[in-house]
């Protein structure tokens, strides 16, 4: 009979996975990742202005590409198909 517990991971790994949270985190580590993602954060609230277009026309670009194809199949040029879309 298998139990919830056969699919888990091998003991040694969960024994690993137990010391490594068991041990002493570096505060300096902790610290700089910290640090790193609030000016990850940072810079892009700043940049919003710059960075919202491009992902809504990236985003638009790959919603309409499929439409393009399709009138390229019907034989349309693919720059008249864009200009249709």
């Amino acid at each position: 009979m298998k139990t919830p517990d056969d699919d888990a991971a091998p003991p040694a790994i969960r024994v690993r996975l137990a010391d490594l949270m068991r041990g002493p985190f570096d505060i300096k580590s902790f610290a700089l990742t910290t640090l790193l993602v609030f000016a990850v954060l940072y810079t892009m609230y700043f940049t919003r202005a710059v960075l919202l277009p491009l992902v809504l026309a990236m985003l638009l670009s790959y919603l309409l590409t499929p439409l393009v194809r399709m009138l390229t199949r019907l034989k349309i040029p693919s720059l008249a198909a864009s200009g249709i879309v």
